[in-house]
């Protein structure tokens, strides 16, 4: 949802005076999210209450460009039952950069192109938090063809790299075409014939 600018606006917003209708003045709207005030980084979600889920809240705090998000249910001491879960989120989980942007993944064959293989390489870095001890356990799993079919755009999608934590999935980035490969034609072929011709016509040295 956060990917979404509005609805990042929106439960963020601390307060907001909107026009009333059919009244003289304004409406004073507070959001009744206590940790916009009191916790440093919180920027959402939302509060929530029925009979037999008790209190409950989802909370969202982003510091240094990572965001955490705490869901509690049934829970009376809300408010510091999602500090606790977020300042453990914050303290333990570091960030840890599984693929650098452009990093060169693995040359694919090209069939019909100007060019036998192309290199695919990742279209953007992946930085997960991850605790500790589970670094050790991330591992990547490569979905490429064994070959792709001329002609080939640069920064074209081949595949995908499944970034996960043991056995849980935790990120998918694409795999993309470094350059262009362009098809091969008659011209081209001709070409190619004429340098394999001079190449077997060519008197060897005694």
């Amino acid at each position: 949802a956060f990917r979404y600018p509005k609805f990042a606006e929106i439960v963020s917003t601390k307060e907001k005076t909107i026009p009333w209708e059919g009244k003289e003045w304004d409406r004073y709207l507070r959001n009744k999210n206590k940790l916009l005030w009191i916790y440093e980084g919180a920027d959402g979600v939302k509060t929530g209450f029925t009979n037999k889920a008790g209190r409950c809240l989802v909370s969202s705090a982003t510091r240094e460009g990572r965001r955490f998000i705490a869901v509690v249910l049934n829970s009376p001491p809300m408010w510091e039952d999602s500090m606790k879960i977020l300042d453990y989120a914050f303290s333990k989980y570091k960030p840890y950069k599984v693929l650098e942007k452009g990093e060169l993944i693995k040359k694919v064959k090209v069939e019909g192109g100007k060019e036998n293989t192309v290199s695919v390489v990742s279209e953007k870095a992946c930085v997960i938090p991850a605790l500790e001890e589970e670094k050790q356990n991330v591992n990547l799993e490569f979905y490429l063809p064994k070959s792709v079919k001329a002609p080939v755009e640069k920064g074209e999608k081949i595949g995908y790299v499944t970034v996960k934590i043991g056995e849980e999935k935790v990120c998918d980035v694409n795999c993309v075409a470094l350059k262009k490969v362009e098809q091969e034609d008659f011209g081209y072929n001709f070409q190619k014939i004429i340098k394999n011709w001079l190449k077997v016509l060519k008197p060897s040295s005694v």
